[in-house]
């Protein structure tokens, strides 16, 4: 969070499934949903690993939203 604040990028893996109980369960589950809720958005999505496993580039939407955080 203190990336994102200070203006720099979170890489981190995103499941567009989740759902509220899960976000005890999984560490990325808070990012999935501050994306899903438009706090965050995608600057960039890459593939990585021998798995091509998806890595989201995401940032603080706005100036109002960062204010939130």
């Amino acid at each position: 969070m203190e990336d994102l604040l200070s203006g720099k990028e979170l890489v981190t893996e995103i499941d567009e499934q989740i759902v509220f109980e899960q976000i005890h369960q999984n560490e990325n589950a808070i990012w999935s949903l501050l994306l899903a809720s438009g706090y965050l958005k995608v600057k960039k999505v890459e593939y990585r690993g021998k798995q091509l496993e998806l890595q989201y580039h995401l940032c603080i939407t706005n100036l109002e939203n960062r204010y939130v955080f």
